[in-house]
């Protein structure tokens, strides 16, 4: 093999080299950077979600910070009897009113304005003679998971 012939060579297992060591570098910085925080997945709502209903339901009250605050029976009893109501909208501004305009409005400039028009609209239907007791009671919890 003749001196260009190695310089050659040289260089291409050079490049090669640092190719292979460059993607090494990169795939070690992606298998070591840690997971994304679950806060901002659906399913930490959902865990959390769950939590605070069997916690609500168990003895109608919850404990936050080992300190216990009663609910109302009202809230207790529609939580026990329409259970999938409060399920549904549990990953709050994330998700309502669709994923589009939840993730891209409500969600990051608007959450304190929806959840006060929806608590408000809430309590409003409570005495609209248009909503039967079951309807109130399914109101109640479609805003009360928002904001758990």
């Amino acid at each position: 093999m003749s001196p260009a012939q190695r310089e050659g060579r040289a260089q291409m297992l050079s490049r090669n080299t640092r190719s292979v060591t460059v993607v090494l570098v990169l795939v070690a910085a992606l298998l070591s950077a840690p997971a994304a925080a679950m806060a901002w997945k659906p399913f930490a709502h959902n865990y959390t979600g769950d939590q605070a209903y069997t916690d609500a339901v168990d003895d109608g009250s919850v404990t936050i910070a080992d300190n216990t605050y009663p609910l109302d029976a009202r809230l207790v009893n529609a939580l026990r009897d329409w259970p999938r109501f409060y399920n549904a909208g549990v990953v709050g501004p994330d998700g309502f009113p669709d994923l589009i305009y939840g993730q891209s409005q409500i969600h990051p400039v608007q959450t304190g304005k929806w959840l006060r028009y929806l608590t408000e609209r809430a309590w409003a239907a409570q005495t609209d003679a248009r909503y039967s007791t079951d309807q109130r009671a399914q109101i109640r919890l479609e805003r009360v998971e928002i904001l758990t």
